[in-house]
Order: structure tokens, then C-alpha cells, then sequence
């Protein structure tokens, strides 16, 4: 029993199991500083070749993104275009349409005068309201 008791007692005076552990991130298009150099003594000139090729990438996504930018505002100048021509031609057909319900009515065709007239704003109304429940739509749509 006394065996057993001192056995015991050896157990609950030994400490735990400690551990450590240390974990290093480094994120970047070149290695961390450490790693940078131990690749140069291992490898020398790898230094200047690895920064070589992190130029390089950077190189080619600043072009691939000035593309994409460039596509973007070359896609909007196109729609402005669109649209201001789209907005010149319902102008002229406007004044056409009340050009001619002005000649309607000075000939006493009262009818067919307001027929012209309240067709015409009915068509502005309608496209005026459905362009902007579009842009809306499109607009809720976007990511934020």
C-alpha cells in the first residue's frame, strides 16, 4: 500500500506536458525576409529572380485591370451615345406628332388631333416610367 501511495504521489507532483507552438504568416508577391534570404544562400541570384518575377505579375495585372477599366468606360461612353440619340429621336418624333394634331386640329379634325396628342404623351409617359422601374431594377441587382 505505501508503494502504491508514493506512486501516487509522483504522479500528482509531476507537472503537465507543456508545448509551444509558433506559427509565422507572412502574405505578399515575395517571400518573407527570412525565406527571402535562405532562398539567396541557397540559390544565389534567386533573390534578384524572384523579385524579377513579382514585377513582372504586378506588370501584367495593372495592364489587366487597365483593360477591364478602359472596356468599362469605353461600354459607358458607348451607352451615353445610345441613349442621347434614342432621346434626339423621341424629341423630333414628339414635335412631329404635335405638329401634326396643331395641323388636325386647324383642319377641325378635333378626334383625330387628340388622338395624336394624347398617344404621343401616353407613349412618352410609358417609356419615361418604364425606363426608370428598369434602371431601379438594375440598380437593386448591382453587388454592393
Amino acid at each position: 500500500m505505501s508503494n502504491k501511495s508514493s506512486l501516487t504521489k509522483q504522479n500528482s507532483q509531476k507537472q503537465p506536458n507543456k508545448s509551444l507552438a509558433i506559427q509565422s504568416i507572412y502574405s505578399g508577391p515575395i517571400p518573407s525576409p527570412e525565406t527571402f534570404s535562405r532562398y539567396e544562400a541557397t540559390l544565389p541570384g534567386s533573390a534578384s529572380r524572384i523579385l524579377a518575377m513579382a514585377e513582372s505579375e504586378a506588370s501584367h495585372r495593372q495592364a489587366a485591370e487597365m483593360t477591364v477599366i478602359e472596356g468599362n468606360i469605353s461600354a459607358n461612353e458607348q451607352r451615353h451615345r445610345e441613349v442621347t440619340k434614342g432621346q434626339w429621336f423621341a424629341f423630333f418624333m414628339t414635335m412631329m406628332a404635335f405638329s401634326l394634331s396643331a395641323y388636325a386640329l386647324s383642319l377641325g379634325k378635333e378626334n383625330t388631333a387628340v388622338m395624336l396628342c394624347g398617344g404621343t404623351i401616353l407613349g412618352l409617359a410609358t417609356a419615361f416610367i418604364g425606363d426608370r422601374v428598369a434602371s431601379r431594377a438594375s440598380r437593386k441587382s448591382l453587388p454592393e
